[in-house]
């Protein structure tokens, strides 16, 4: 019978790897952008990883490096013998005769270490499996990160002069110009919102910070409904709080202009159970896609959005209710939270999306007799609001008992002082809402006036109807703000 278990030769090139060393010997240039994609370990026979050290330290303290330089380097610290001498050193030497294909040689030894790397990785975990002394969440976890750093893109790891990236902003500026967009990003159906945030723009990372009973899920859930309905792209939603069904639930009545809870008792009226049958007809065809699976770490997170990438291209809307559920190594709250803000961070620049992260608040909120939120009430805020680049808070006074019976104190008071009596003044009082830019990149703080419809639990603009058909107007003309 055949011997299939014949162990096979590792991806490796060592003709490629002479390339590379022959050209760093030549040039300082060529050796910086070696070092720009390759370390030592790199290199799949070991002397051609004490060379490619050797001619590093060289040019770091030589204004000229050649062979002798080379050869004198090297055999002062007893390594001639080990790299295979004055022979093998010429043999480099003259592999190449120029260093203009450098770039291309260093890509190629990057990548085959990256797979002798990842089957090392995979040896040890299918050793750990079978063995039993790794549990097969952490198996998971550990593939998971494999996969992630297998997929991330090589050239987006190293430094790029100016005139490789001008290009490419000059394309982005031209399709925006071509498009004659009123903002730079999604239109998220809020006109004042947009404004603010110049719309929900690519690799962007905002957090979205309220308490509990504020509707923040309520909010971004009308965003992604109003994004995905202009067609104007995808959203994938990480649901950490909710599950599948009560997200589709709940965005059904939002889209429905529903109540929630006489939805849930079975209390809606045949008109309204008429409207909620053509919303979920017309829900069906939206781009809106929910992972419900519950506590995720950022590796899963990522993983899953590759997939759904790779499904749907126009995913542009990332939304992750909440922060403070995502999994995450540390110690304390503080810990974790300050790992998660970086790598969200991380995460917004590797997609081209914006990533829309709810974060609960800290009970610093309900000390204040006003209940107003400030950025450092976001719930153990570790480093949220430095990583982020903008930070909102939604106030609504009108959640809370003891704000509503005070205006309603303040109304009895009024009437025994004879001071005429609005009906609308308390409704009003207590539907109003605030969204506070504490922290926008690219305009300066300000502050967003919203309603809360208290009747469908949904949020509505202040802006006038004569400002939406204009600015609606605009779009049509111009192109769907993307």
């Amino acid at each position: 019978m055949m011997n299939t278990t014949l162990e096979r030769m590792p991806p490796q090139s060592v003709e490629t790897e002479m390339a590379v060393l022959g050209a760093m010997l030549m040039s300082r240039s060529a050796t910086a952008a070696a070092r720009q994609r390759l370390t030592s370990a790199d290199f799949y026979h070991v002397p051609h990883g004490t060379i490619f050290t050797a001619l590093c330290d060289l040019w770091d303290h030589q204004a000229e490096v050649d062979m002798l330089v080379l050869q004198a380097y090297l055999q002062d610290r007893g390594a001639m013998d080990m790299v295979g001498g004055i022979i093998y050193l010429s043999k480099i030497s003259s592999v190449v005769a120029t260093s203009a294909n450098l770039r291309v040689h260093a890509s190629r030894v990057a990548e085959l270490a990256s797979r002798r790397r990842a089957i090392e990785q995979c040896q040890r975990l299918t050793s750990a499996a079978y063995d039993g002394s790794v549990s097969s969440h952490d198996l998971g976890l550990a593939f998971l990160e494999l996969a992630m750093s297998l997929g991330r893109d090589p050239d987006g790891e190293r430094s790029w002069p100016l005139a490789e990236i001008a290009p490419i902003v000059e394309t982005q500026y031209g399709k925006a110009a071509a498009a004659k967009r009123r903002w730079g990003g999604l239109d998220c159906g809020f006109v004042d919102i947009n404004d603010l945030l110049n719309g929900l723009c690519a690799n962007e990372f905002t957090i979205l910070g309220a308490d509990t009973r504020i509707g923040k899920t309520r909010l971004v859930l009308q965003m992604a409904g109003r994004i995905a309905r202009r067609g104007a792209a995808g959203v994938l939603v990480f649901s950490l709080e909710l599950t599948r069904e009560q997200v589709y639930r709940l965005l059904a009545c939002l889209e429905a202009d529903l109540s929630m809870t006489r939805y849930l008792r079975g209390a809606l009226t045949v008109d309204e159970e008429e409207r909620l049958k053509q919303q979920r007809r017309e829900m069906d065809n939206l781009p809106i896609y929910v992972d419900g699976r519950g506590r995720l770490t950022i590796e899963a997170m990522a993983a899953e959005t590759e997939r759904a990438l790779a499904l749907d291209p126009d995913i542009r809307l990332i939304v992750v209710d909440y922060m403070q559920l995502i999994d995450a190594p540390g110690n304390s709250g503080y810990e974790r939270m300050t790992y998660v803000a970086r790598a969200l961070k991380e995460f917004k620049k590797r997609y081209p999306v914006h990533l829309l992260v709810l974060s609960q608040l800290s009970l610093k909120v309900q000390e204040r007799p006003d209940r107003r939120p400030h950025l450092g009430d976001l719930r153990e805020a570790g480093s949220i609001g430095e990583n982020a680049d903008n930070a909102l808070l939604l106030w609504r006074p009108g959640a809370y008992d003891d704000l509503r019976q005070r205006a309603e104190r303040a109304e009895r008071r009024d009437a025994a002082n004879g001071q005429p009596w609005d009906p609308g003044r308390r409704e009003h009082e207590l539907g109003k809402v605030e969204l506070i830019g504490a922290k926008v990149r690219f305009n300066g703080p300000g502050i967003v006036h919203l309603l809360w419809d208290d009747a469908c639990g949904r949020f509505r603009s202040t802006t006038t109807k004569e400002r939406e058909q204009m600015i609606e107007m605009d779009l049509r003309i111009g192109g769907s703000a993307m």
